[in-house]
């Protein structure tokens, strides 16, 4: 066999393992980042979440200021929709801020992007009491404050205004399990690597069961030499 030959069938055979086992590294943290995302088992989550503060939420994903819609404030949470035009089409062009009162300030806990989502997820339906809706003006004004500091590229003033969800522990769901996780990873138009998900979502009680299938996507990014995801920025397909 001639050496040049030679030379390209062991670097195809070389990259082939490679891509195959950066498969399945995403594979694997996906998988435990969902199991213990659906559980709400935030000690477990918080070993697969990015930590450097320019990972948190990384690129401001719109092509303008979105126009916020509806604001919806349920107790110490709050939902504030949102549609406009992102410079990536595996994002929707709609979805909302979730928002979380600590200590009597609201801050914002995520960034979900989708067109529909399902009642399991439990996210504030509307205002339900008068104080609930005295609250719509103080929501609406720190996500725009949240979103002008994003567009921005303004990381310090993202993080004054952003609630560290995955620090409140809670009892994890043990009848929730997730599995028939399959990905598909791809790149952002900046560069990312963004990987879009299927798995069945389990829920189990007695002798009862409950099952639904869930889509979407997260982004992945690299810090010291481990993957590890932006879990402030989510899609969901539904």
């Amino acid at each position: 066999m001639p050496y040049v030959l030679l030379l390209v069938l062991v670097a195809g055979i070389t990259g082939s393992s490679t891509r195959a086992n950066a498969d399945e590294d995403q594979r694997q943290i996906v998988s435990q980042y969902i199991s213990a995302y659906a559980r709400g088992d935030n000690a477990q989550l918080r070993h697969f979440l990015a930590c450097r503060h320019e990972n948190l939420f990384g690129p401001y994903p719109f092509t303008g200021f979105p126009t916020l819609t509806k604001v919806k404030v349920d107790d110490n949470q709050a939902l504030v929709e949102f549609t406009g035009k992102v410079d990536d089409n595996k994002f929707h062009n709609k979805g909302s801020l979730l928002l979380y009162r600590r200590d009597g300030a609201w801050q914002v806990q995520q960034v979900l992007f989708y067109t529909k989502i399902p009642g399991i997820f439990n996210l504030p339906k509307k205002s339900v009491t008068d104080q609930d809706r005295q609250n719509e003006a103080p929501v609406r004004a720190v996500t725009e404050q949240f979103l002008t500091a994003w567009q921005a590229g303004d990381t310090k003033k993202v993080l004054e205004r952003w609630y560290r969800w995955m620090d409140r522990d809670r009892d994890p769901n043990k009848g929730l399990s997730v599995s028939n996780i399959e990905i598909t990873p791809s790149a952002t138009t900046w560069g990312e690597t963004f990987v879009r998900y299927k798995a069945k979502l389990t829920y189990r009680w007695g002798i009862l069961s409950y099952s639904m299938n869930l889509q979407g996507g997260l982004i992945l990014v690299n810090e010291d030499d481990e993957l590890k995801i932006r879990g402030n920025v989510m899609v969901l397909y539904f």
